[in-house]
């Protein structure tokens, strides 16, 4: 959501002398994809830290995809138009693991990134055949002030990865600097493990007016982690949909927010008065939990698998008046 007003190859774009160009980031391209081979086939649970990377002077190549990347946030957070404005560019082949990928701040980053603020986009293929894999705009670490995407991935033994990182464009003010990149082994989680849960919903609020934002919090959701599309949502509709497995098909459903890799301990969902118009009326938030998808994106546009999908207790608002909520 935003609000805004391996190798380890530390790179710094930096300016050559007067009257010279300004130097791109080696892997300002597909074709100059960074390693980072070496962050994966590690322990579970080990965290290896790459970087910092830095995409201040990084460009939009004519190479770079039209496709994969529908999750990014552009122009304001409602993801109506995504852009490309300054990705970086790494690869790494999957060893059958599973895997959290995420950016951040730490160690060696001098100048870190607007607001945090990174996107993430994963294509298996070729260079000159790129097909779209996984989509982040917000990961799980994202704050009411912080964006850093975050995403967890199966990977297929022996298939090559392209990862593009990129950064938001809120309205033409772009997030450029510095940042590392976190890759950590995740142990799976079955569908039909006891673990999981949609986790216990709540919010600051029972009632929304124009103008205000709406922060629902989830504590305590573990998903599935099978499949190629996993994690957590939250659905907004015009009715009760508690314990149904199969939201998807459910004509009272509006929308929702989009996947989140892997389940953090407690999961904000934060809802502005920006975005799709819902008129006054009572309306129902309910926290989901699934494995065994398709697709990227906004819940309603993944293809879910009802015997793995996990649906929690709804949580009734009202909306007084005509009240516009942002739902990614």
């Amino acid at each position: 959501m935003k609000f805004k007003s391996l190798q380890i190859i530390a790179f710094t774009a930096f300016a050559l002398a007067a009257g010279s160009a300004v130097a791109q980031p080696i892997n300002d391209n597909c074709t100059g994809a960074i390693s980072i081979q070496s962050a994966f086939g590690n322990a579970v649970g080990v965290i290896t830290t790459l970087g910092p990377y830095d995409n201040t002077f990084a460009t939009v190549d004519p190479t770079d995809p039209a496709v994969g990347y529908e999750c990014f946030g552009e122009p304001d957070g409602t993801a109506g138009n995504p852009t490309l404005e300054n990705n970086i560019w790494f690869t790494f082949t999957g060893d059958g693991g599973k895997y959290f990928i995420e950016t951040g701040n730490g160690a060696g980053v001098t100048n870190y990134i607007d607001d945090g603020d990174t996107q993430i986009a994963i294509y298996e293929g070729t260079c000159s055949a790129l097909v779209p894999f996984a989509c982040n705009e917000d990961g799980p670490s994202a704050t009411p002030t912080t964006y850093p995407a975050g995403l967890t991935i199966n990977t297929i033994a022996g298939t090559v990865y392209f990862m593009m990182i990129d950064g938001f464009n809120f309205n033409g003010a772009i997030s450029t600097g510095e940042y590392l990149v976190f890759i950590n082994q995740e142990s799976s989680v079955a569908c039909g493990d006891p673990s999981i849960t949609p986790g216990a919903m709540s919010a600051l609020d029972s009632t929304v007016c124009f103008g205000d934002t709406l922060v629902v919090s989830t504590v305590g959701a573990i998903s599935p982690s099978v499949g190629s599309t996993f994690g957590f949502a939250v659905i907004v509709s015009s009715a009760d949909i508690s314990g149904n497995n199969d939201p998807n098909s459910d004509p009272s459903v509006l929308g929702g927010t989009g996947a989140i890799f892997p389940i953090a301990p407690t999961v904000n969902t934060t809802l502005p008065n920006t975005g799709a118009t819902f008129p006054a009326g009572v309306y129902y938030f309910t926290p989901v939990v699934f494995g065994n998808a398709n697709g990227t994106g906004n819940i309603t546009a993944i293809a879910l698998d009802p015997a793995c999908t996990f649906t929690g207790t709804s949580l009734m608002v009202t909306l007084f008046m005509t009240v516009i909520l942002l739902v990614l």
